[in-house]
């Protein structure tokens, strides 16, 4: 008899035999806007791979049980292959969605998507008009991308419009939210703003919310986006752990650089001489770190922020501090605001405000 099992029970299930279930393809870092906060600029330009060897990739994975796919970049779009990309994922009949700017997709991609059943189409749209606009650098931006968002629902397809909300863009969420509303596209504002991969460029976080703009987004939640509110309470599976990354997910970054995940800057082989399941069964380096899943952060073992804290990424950790095990202080300073407390970064630590 043939069970039906939950996405979670599944997920942990292959995690258990280490399947790459599922996988981020940075398709080129190239990208017609520079948006603030984006923690990708600054990465190589140029020698990215062709269109064959992303194909050649997509049968890899594919022999070894990837399932869900997500496209990135930059700007995916941008890639000159990408539609064959797509064309060969949809035949492989992988579940896949798009994280694009909106900028320079047309009508006919639209369609070409629909008929090559992407799941989710993903807009970064971070502001209304000039907001937007000066979010990403490029005028015109927020009425080049906003109307593709009504078209691609009409279409049918699974539409999100994602927002990072920073004190520059603070003013605009209740009013995207509601032309996002309008529209019928699902609104995901955040403001978990991490640091690039490239150091010594992230004059941009000071731009980060206030804790009482942080409070405010929890408040306003249900209010701005018509979804259910946020959950700030996390109960810890026993202790603050390491996370299972490098175990059911991973990313390919644009020169074939295999990394744990997304978040993580740290490659642990490259697949573009390669096969993919010689570098993901038997990279020395990407062993190691799965080694640390579930090991306990002592760093986090008597913080008073437990109670609050939800955060266990490791990319992100190591992105902030460079380190797996020392959490990102901007974290912990959401977790504090949470508890109505305001805190500040000092260091590499958050010590609150008398």
């Amino acid at each position: 008899m043939i069970v039906e099992l939950a996405r979670e029970t599944l997920f942990k299930s292959l995690e258990r035999k280490v399947v790459p279930f599922q996988g981020q393809l940075h398709l080129t870092e190239k990208c017609n806007l520079e948006c603030m906060h984006c923690y990708r600029i600054g990465l190589p330009v140029g020698g990215e791979m062709k269109t064959h060897e992303w194909i050649r990739i997509l049968h890899e994975i594919h022999a070894e049980g990837t399932v869900n796919l997500t496209f990135s970049g930059g700007e995916p779009l941008v890639h000159p292959g990408w539609r064959d990309i797509i064309r060969e994922t949809a035949r492989l009949k992988f579940q896949y969605e798009i994280f694009q700017n909106g900028t320079i997709l047309k009508d006919d991609d639209i369609v070409f998507l629909k008929e090559h059943d992407i799941k989710e189409l993903h807009f970064s749209i971070h502001g209304v008009g000039d907001v937007h606009d000066r979010f990403v650098k490029m005028k015109g931006a927020f009425l080049k991308a906003m109307p593709k968002v009504k078209r691609t629902v009409d279409a049918g397809i699974k539409t999100v419009v994602k927002m990072s909300v920073m004190q520059s863009t603070f003013e605009s969420i209740g009013a995207l939210g509601d032309l996002c509303r309008e529209a019928g596209a699902i609104f995901a504002p955040s403001y978990h703003i991490t640091a690039r991969h490239v150091g010594g460029n992230n004059d941009f976080l000071s731009d980060r919310l206030t804790p009482a703009q942080i409070r405010e987004c929890e408040q306003k939640y249900t209010e701005w986006t018509g979804r259910p509110e946020l959950s700030s309470d996390c109960i810890d599976v026993e202790h603050p752990e390491m996370c299972n990354m490098g175990w059911a997910r991973f990313a390919v970054g644009p020169l074939g650089d295999l990394y744990p995940c997304s978040q993580v800057p740290e490659s642990v082989g490259n697949i573009r001489h390669t096969p993919f399941q010689e570098v993901w069964r038997h990279s020395q380096r990407l062993n190691e770190i799965r080694m640390n899943k579930g090991k306990e952060l002592k760093t986090c073992s008597s913080c008073s922020l437990q109670s609050a804290c939800k955060f266990r990424c490791m990319g992100q950790f190591m992105q902030a501090t460079g380190h797996y095990d020392r959490p990102d202080p901007n974290h912990c300073a959401i977790a504090a605001a949470w508890l109505t407390q305001d805190a500040v970064i000092d260091g590499n630590f958050i010590r609150g405000v008398e």
